[in-house]
């Protein structure tokens, strides 16, 4: 990761001090003008920046903040944290005081899973406790606030709520529901304890059923039962099919549903729903007060205290809570994330009933999540809602491609921009154009440093050997031998294979096709555009692992390790290394002493010097993994193989995990979300 010069850093700190305490005489009470708060805001701006991710295979230099957000874009960022303060003050009667702001830089502060990351923070403000309660502390509590007051206000969502209501009376079987003007979707749940149906379902391209763990089935006929006004603790029994239910609040959505079928094991919903405003059409809409106006906030200086932060990041070997308060992106699986340096990023997936097309940003340094344009799932370029899609960071972007929602596969993607929170208008957005791929899901994704490659996955009721070569640059798909899925060593077609990027080459390897689990893959070259002749192609040799679906894969620098996933003899515990410079696969004790219980659609992440896998499905969800160490060829003993302890997560498959640098974080499980 690149960083600004030591320099550079001094030069903007004492701008920054001028701009705050030139004309800040000492009182009793502070003011900051909108041009101060914009200077700090620039400054921890700068230093969120510094630590953001900028792959090391991006052709040039990562280029300065100034070219990634204009001034008027942080502007525009305290502009918003001003008027939702005012917001709170004005609309809901509910104004941020003093102790509330100090509350909250105490909570930051104890809670913080990036220390190192905060103090830079603090110390970019000279560790000023006005300056950090006001352009710190205040951001993030105002957000979470106007976020729990919006959320549930009837004088905003009602409208909305009663319209849905007028279209559905008299509205009481499935096939009036069917004519009801909104956004409908069928959705099948299959009862999924051990795997075996979607193992099944891997091999059937026709089956998109939403797969569910015991706990989760539970949970979605509660669910369902308490829509249609029934007792939960009947279960599936007490379910009528074709029974029109009342209207639902799912938090961004209004619902109403309907049983198609059911039997023991399986549970056919279709639903329509109707959106609601989100706080940014809102606001837009609320009229301007000189109040609501206001630029300037004038709190008494009552003493801010800035806590003890903790002397370093987290300990070895343990579980830490995070935050689960407001802002916090419903629950959900089958979604994607991706780690920006100083952020987590998720959106898509399925939860609370409905496929998604909404997501959050999640802050370690603060430990709290952003409201944002992922929130609301509406606006400007935002790619419909779907699960199995992929998506890959570029170091300014999240890009997202691919897809289905059950009834639909998914050509079109999206590009979203955490520095300006917004989706761009790009090509992607319309799935149309010269050497687009055809519309697929569970495929993969990596990212060169200048290009998103994806590859494989289902599509048109069977599976792919195609893909494609995205520039973001250009907003073109490359013509490629990819798109054909023709010529010298191109690996057969497949879908829950695994991809990593070495540097110079897309290794693919693993998967399932119609009869067979696969041991194959094969080595692509975008510089050459042509698949590179390997042992990968032949499926034999020395230490080759069986075949298998649905493993995890890693790369290390210098191998690519892969493990678990379903095989001919079910749930694989094993793995196996493969090291391009040599076309071979190493032997290795990626099964022995300390390994994890054999399981699939479990996640896997590279430290710098280690391999953590966890959780995952199997005879039940996982809430275990271990650690294994290519250095020594062995698994560590950890906390991470009794799946017990203060803070871990419940046992989940379908979740995602990303590092830190040095912290694992996974979220997607019940009590992650």
């Amino acid at each position: 990761m690149n960083t600004v010069g030591i320099s550079s850093r001094i030069g903007a700190a004492a701008s920054l001090a001028f701009l705050l305490f030139a004309a800040s005489p000492v009182a009793q009470a502070r003011e900051l003008t909108l041009d101060q708060r914009v200077a700090a805001q620039k400054a921890i701006e700068q230093v969120y920046w510094n630590h953001r991710i900028w792959p090391k295979e991006n052709p040039g230099p990562k280029p300065p903040l100034s070219a990634v957000m204009s001034d008027a874009a942080i502007r525009t960022k305290v502009d918003d944290y001003l008027r939702m303060s005012t917001l709170l003050a004005s609309y809901w009667n509910q104004p941020i005081t003093a102790a509330q702001l100090q509350a909250e830089l105490t909570r930051i502060s104890h809670q913080t899973k990036a220390p190192d990351t905060l103090r830079e923070l603090f110390a970019a403000l000279h560790d000023d406790p006005f300056l950090i309660a006001e352009c710190i502390a205040r951001p993030t509590l105002a957000q979470r606030r106007v976020e729990a007051a919006f959320a549930g206000d009837q004088r905003i969502h009602g409208a909305r709520r009663a319209a849905l209501a007028s279209k559905l009376n008299g509205v009481e079987d499935i096939t009036a529901l069917e004519r009801v003007g909104g956004d409908h979707a069928e959705i099948k749940f299959v009862l999924d304890d051990d795997g075996t149906a979607a193992n099944r379902a891997a091999m059937d391209p026709t089956d998109r059923a939403i797969h569910l763990s015991r706990i989760e089935w539970d949970r979605e006929i509660a669910r369902i039962a308490e829509g249609l006004g029934v007792q939960t603790s009947n279960g599936l029994s007490a379910i009528s099919i074709g029974r029109v239910s009342r209207i639902v609040d799912r938090g961004d959505q209004f619902v109403a549903l309907a049983v198609r079928t059911k039997s023991s094991t399986s549970v056919t919903v279709t639903n329509v729903s109707t959106p609601k405003k989100s706080y940014d059409e809102w606001a837009r809409e609320t009229t301007v007060t000189p109040t609501l106006d206001a630029r300037t906030i004038a709190t008494a200086l009552k003493g801010y205290e800035i806590p003890a932060l903790p002397l370093g990041g987290c300990t070895d070997d343990t579980w830490t809570a995070t935050d689960f308060g407001a802002n916090v992106p419903s629950g959900r699986q089958h979604h994607t994330a991706v780690w920006t340096g100083s952020e987590m990023i998720v959106w898509g997936g399925y939860g609370n009933g409905y496929y998604l097309s909404t997501g959050g940003r999640y802050n370690p340094s603060t430990d709290s999540w952003a409201t944002s344009a992922l929130t609301t799932g509406a606006g400007a370029n935002v790619p419909s809602a779907r699960l199995f899609h992929a998506a890959v960071w570029t170091g300014s972007e999240m890009i997202v491609w691919g897809g289905e929602d059950g009834s639909s596969l998914f050509n079109t993607g999206g590009r979203y921009d955490p520095s300006t929170d917004s989706w761009a208008a790009s090509s992607l957005t319309t799935g149309s154009g010269a050497n687009v791929p055809s519309a697929r899901y569970s495929h993969t994704a990596i990212w060169t440093g200048s290009e998103l490659i994806v590859w494989g996955g289902v599509y048109g009721g069977t599976f792919s050997n195609t893909g494609g070569r995205y520039d973001p640059t250009t907003d073109t798909w490359a013509t490629s031998s990819l798109t054909t899925g023709s010529g010298a060593n191109v690996p057969s077609a497949r879908n829950s294979h695994s991809a990593v990027w070495t540097g110079s080459e897309m290794i693919v390897w693993g998967g399932v096709d119609f009869d067979y689990y696969l041991n194959t893959g094969g080595r692509y070259d975008p510089a050459t555009d042509s698949w590179v002749a390997s042992s990968l192609g032949a499926g034999s040799g020395a230490n080759l692992p069986a075949g298998r679906y649905d493993q995890s894969a890693v790369w290390t620098g210098s191998e690519m390790i892969v493990w678990g996933g379903v095989g001919v003899t079910g749930h694989q515990n094993t793995g196996g290394r493969y090291s391009p410079s040599t076309d071979s696969w190493a032997a290795s004790s990626l099964a022995g002493q300390n390994v994890p219980d054999g399981r699939f659609r479990h996640t896997s992440i590279w430290t710098g010097s280690e391999m953590i896998v966890w959780g995952g499905g199997g005879p039940y969800p996982f809430n275990t993994g271990g650690r294994y160490n290519p250095a020594t060829d062995a698994w560590t003993p950890s906390s991470l193989s009794t799946g017990s302890g203060a803070n871990i997560p419940e046992g989940c498959y379908y979740h995602t995990s990303i590092w830190t640098g040095s912290e694992m974080i996974v979220w997607g499980c019940p009590g992650t979300a």
